[in-house]
């Protein structure tokens, strides 16, 4: 789809759904030096991603990334609630 629409992808990494430790991935991508990251996946692993793009200095630009962490623990918090 990206494609279709004259954008250029860079790389295109994936992970395995329980992963945890996504820093190889994240190197891969850092070293294309993209603009762009798109993540498709659970939002606990997002914030894993976040959390682990932000301590290998992976420049970030995102207008609400507070609304993301704060959602996260919201999900996280009903998980735990439902047992």
């Amino acid at each position: 789809m990206l494609k279709k629409k004259g954008a250029t992808v860079g790389v295109a990494e994936f992970m395995d759904q329980a992963a945890t430790d996504m820093n190889a991935q994240i190197t891969k991508i850092k070293a294309t030096g993209g603009d762009t990251l798109f993540l498709t996946t659970a939002v606990e692993q997002i914030t894993l991603v976040m959390k682990q793009a932000q301590e290998q200095r992976l420049t970030r630009r995102s207008s609400r990334p507070r609304q993301l962490v704060a959602h996260a623990a919201h999900q996280a918090g009903r998980r735990r609630r439902r047992g």
